[in-house]
């Protein structure tokens, strides 16, 4: 084995005599880093501890402190009659930040200093915090025992209760709190769906237009997509599979508003899915993420109130009746399998965070959440009606607005061909955060035809008097073009 004389007389060491950092300290940080740089080689002997300390001028003590963690750390390696050497095989750190090439990059896509503009969030201006830090402190002033330390799989018991009631009451949905499954959001659902549902390689059908998140999140889990398309009954079910290795696993649908479009599921097309998935094994996974606030009549059937085979699993969230981006969904499986989905999600280590479980739980019991859900439906069909007439005033040379029934944004279809990627992405420079149809097409290189044109514009989010602003926008930037 080959040594090295050592070079540590020729490398600047500097101690700072009055720095609050300790000698040794500082010394042993600087040592480090001349390993870990490779400016100390591998073999390398360092001086003694002895002609160290007199080199630098401070006691024996601090430089034996500082070699005596070296060598705890396996960076120093001692060797009886020879002296402290650089312990072999320490190849240096890289200094360059590696390159990523598959970022996802997009105009339309992009989150950075992105603008608020229509957006159809909650109206956070009109949120109760007050109570909701009433519930936040009543949860957490004085916590249980059962609080702290059972496992709560599924989520907190209370709070499943709470949401099987708010169900009954909202949706005339009849499920137990056995059957909730509390989850950190839309992508930890899609996670325990998979995991139960699916291999990898598994085939899954997406709406398209649809959530390109969505899509992501599936391909990420290891599954492939098979895209479905959507007409005015809503997501039409593809042919029936020729083998059972080419059967679906799971459709993801969004029956009561189909996002983005935002068309209600007709009563015949529901029909055709249950008989579908009777049919093929296929579970349906309804995803009721936009459809809280109804303006007219009553809201949709569920789909899983009209499946008596329960092979319907419902997604819920509470991003809409919160505020932004407030982590916390729900599913409803059949109660066959909400033991498993429990195994699953302690397996994984449940994500939903318990902090705002049992405040979400007080909150939906108080009697003023029915009064804040009444006020806010009412607020965003103001908005909605106050939106509508602005566009067909100011935009209706180029966009044609789809009045919603439901939900808190509406699509505004373009009336002749137009770049709206690239308009989308020249609004969001302006600050007024608006998205492109044709973005939410999935597969635009397998389309028969060229996916719709046209905008999103959320209303929920939005002070009614910046509305003039924001049209007024985008009508100047449509004259550009």
């Amino acid at each position: 084995m080959s040594t090295k004389s050592s070079a540590l007389g020729v490398i600047n060491l500097v101690i700072d005599q009055a720095s609050a950092t300790p000698l040794y300290k500082q010394l042993l940080d600087q040592l480090r880093q001349l390993v870990i740089s490779g400016q100390l080689a591998s073999n390398e002997r360092l001086p003694s501890s002895r002609n160290l300390a007199g080199a630098l001028q401070v006691s024996r003590t601090t430089t034996l402190s500082a070699y005596e963690q070296l060598l705890a750390e396996g960076y120093l390696v001692s060797r009886p009659s020879s002296g402290i050497f650089v312990a072999e095989q320490i190849r240096p750190l890289p200094t360059s930040a590696p390159v990523i090439t598959n970022l996802i990059s997009s105009p339309s896509s992009s989150y950075k200093d992105t603008p608020l503009g229509f957006n159809a969030g909650p109206d956070a201006d009109n949120f109760p915090f007050p109570l909701w830090a009433r519930c936040l402190a009543k949860a957490w002033r004085n916590p249980s025992a059962e609080l702290l330390h059972d496992q709560h799989n599924g989520g907190y018991w209370p709070l499943r209760q709470q949401i099987s009631r708010y169900l009954k009451s909202m949706r005339g949905m009849d499920c137990q709190p056995q059957q909730i499954i509390i989850t950190a959001g839309q992508r930890d659902s899609l996670t325990l769906l998979s995991r139960l549902l699916t291999q990898p390689g598994d085939t899954v059908l997406l709406e398209n237009p649809g959530y390109r998140i969505q899509q992501r999140v599936i391909q990420s889990l290891g599954l492939n997509s098979q895209f479905i398309e959507v007409d005015e009954a809503g997501a039409i079910p593809p042919e029936l599979p020729t083998s059972a290795g080419s059967k679906p696993k799971f459709a993801l649908l969004t029956a009561s508003r189909q996002y983005p479009l935002g068309i209600t599921m007709s009563g015949p097309r529901r029909h055709e899915w249950l008989n579908f998935s009777a049919d093929t094994g296929c579970w349906l996974i309804d995803d009721d993420f936009d459809s809280e606030f109804t303006y007219e009549g009553l809201p949709p059937p569920l789909l899983y109130n009209m499946d008596l085979s329960q092979r319907t699993i419902l997604m819920g969230s509470f991003s809409k009746l919160m505020f932004q981006n407030f982590r916390l969904s729900y599913m409803v499986v059949p109660a066959s399998l909400s033991d498993a989905f429990m195994d699953i999600q302690a397996q994984l280590g449940g994500m939903a965070s318990l902090h705002i479980q049992p405040a979400l739980s007080s909150f939906l019991a108080d009697r003023h959440f029915t009064h804040h859900m009444r006020k806010m439906s009412k607020l965003y069909r103001q908005k909605r009606d106050l939106l509508v007439p602005l566009i067909e005033r100011e935009l209706g040379t180029w966009l044609t607005p789809i009045v919603p029934h439901s939900g808190t944004h509406l699509v505004a279809l373009a009336k002749q061909p137009f770049d709206d990627v690239l308009l989308a992405d020249k609004a969001r420079k302006m600050g007024i955060n608006t998205q492109a149809l044709s973005s939410h097409f999935l597969n635009n290189e397998s389309q028969p035809k060229a996916p719709q044109q046209g905008l999103l514009m959320g209303f929920s989010g939005v002070q009614e008097q910046d509305f003039p602003h924001l049209v007024g926008g985008l009508r100047g930037l449509f004259e550009t073009i």
